[in-house]
C-alpha cells in the first residue's frame, strides 16, 4: 500500500475510489483543422491553374474540398501542418502540445505501475 501511494497509484486501486485507469491519449490529427483556401483563380479549370494544382499535389497539397459557390474558393484538406491557416496552426501546436504532456503523464503512469507489479 505504501509502495502504491508512493507511486502515486493507490487512489486507481483502491476499492473505495474507484478511479478510472488513465487511457493512452491520441494525437491531434491534422485533418481535423481548417486548411487554407485556395484563390478561385487557382481551381478554373484553366491550364495554368490546373498546373498549379498539379505541383501543389506533389508538394503534399493532395485534396481539396469546395466551400460553396457564395465563399468562392477551395479549402485545402490538410495534410501536414504547411497547409493549415495561421489560427489552425496555432491551434494545432497547442493540442500537440497536452498531447506531448499527457502521453508523457501515461508512460509514468505504466513505469509506476511496472515498479509496482515487479
Amino acid at each position: 500500500m505504501n509502495l502504491a501511494k508512493s507511486l502515486n497509484l493507490w487512489e486507481h486501486i483502491d476499492p473505495e475510489i474507484l478511479k478510472l485507469w488513465p487511457e493512452r491519449p491520441n494525437p491531434p490529427e491534422v485533418e481535423d483543422y481548417k486548411g487554407r483556401e485556395l484563390s478561385s483563380g487557382i481551381v478554373s479549370g484553366t491550364a495554368e491553374s490546373l498546373a498549379t494544382i498539379g505541383r501543389m499535389q506533389t508538394r503534399g497539397f493532395s485534396r481539396t474540398e469546395t466551400l460553396g459557390e457564395s465563399q468562392g474558393a477551395n479549402r485545402v484538406v490538410p495534410t501536414s501542418i504547411v497547409e493549415l491557416t495561421a489560427k489552425s496552426t496555432a491551434e494545432y501546436t497547442y493540442d500537440w502540445q497536452t498531447y506531448l504532456y499527457r502521453d508523457k503523464k501515461f508512460d509514468k503512469f505504466e513505469t509506476n505501475l511496472q515498479s509496482l507489479k515487479a
